[in-house]
């Protein structure tokens, strides 16, 4: 599972050349510098709130949509060299996760030896949660490309069911329809 995960991700690849992990360690390195230790406590108060909005989160994006939209962004066939969108989200949704909880596990520990004001540390405790921080805004680019998806999908749906209906309407005799057959604007999308 951690390896379709990784794949879905990017690997270390993307990986290296995340800009939320370039900018990560710029500020955590200003931050270690400049606040010691204070990193532990931080990651211990925000963390596990976070960590909450985002499972409830990600479990209303998996549940969203109808099923033939999950249907249209899952699978891949043999030819495919990339995972579909439908994995690269949820690798997305889940490096966050992952992040959220590795950040609270080395806090905890930190707390516990007592060694978050080591500069090692302390260097790698601040980029961690500055990292896992700034990847909201990654997930919410997965959000707003899934949303994006979406309603494409359902504007291709609504404008195959006009067109299915205009040409049912084409189809019959003109004295065999009536004015209660017919649609002013072929009845779907009225209210739009």
């Amino acid at each position: 599972m951690a390896a379709e995960y990784w794949k879905a991700y990017g690997g270390w690849k993307a990986l290296g050349n995340s800009p939320y992990l370039h900018v990560s360690v710029v500020i955590g390195g200003i931050c270690c510098w400049r606040l010691g230790s204070a990193w532990v406590q931080l990651a211990i108060d925000i963390i596990p709130t976070m960590m909450g909005f985002s499972l409830a989160g990600y479990a209303i994006m998996i549940a969203s949509g109808e099923e033939g939209f999950r249907q249209m962004l899952s699978g891949t066939t043999p030819s495919d060299k990339a995972p579909s969108t439908f994995m690269v989200v949820n690798a997305t949704f889940f490096h966050f996760v992952f992040l959220q909880f590795s950040v609270i596990i080395f806090a905890l520990i930190s707390k516990a030896l007592e060694c978050g004001a080591w500069p090692v540390y302390s260097a790698f405790g601040w980029i961690l949660l500055v990292y896992s921080l700034s990847t909201a805004l990654s997930v919410g680019f997965a959000i707003f490309m899934f949303s994006h998806f979406y309603d494409l999908y359902v504007t291709k749906t609504r404008q195959d069911l006009l067109a299915a209906e205009n040409n049912g309407a084409q189809t019959h005799e003109p004295e065999n329809t009536t004015p209660a057959n017919h649609h002013v604007n072929g009845g779907v999308g009225d209210d739009i």
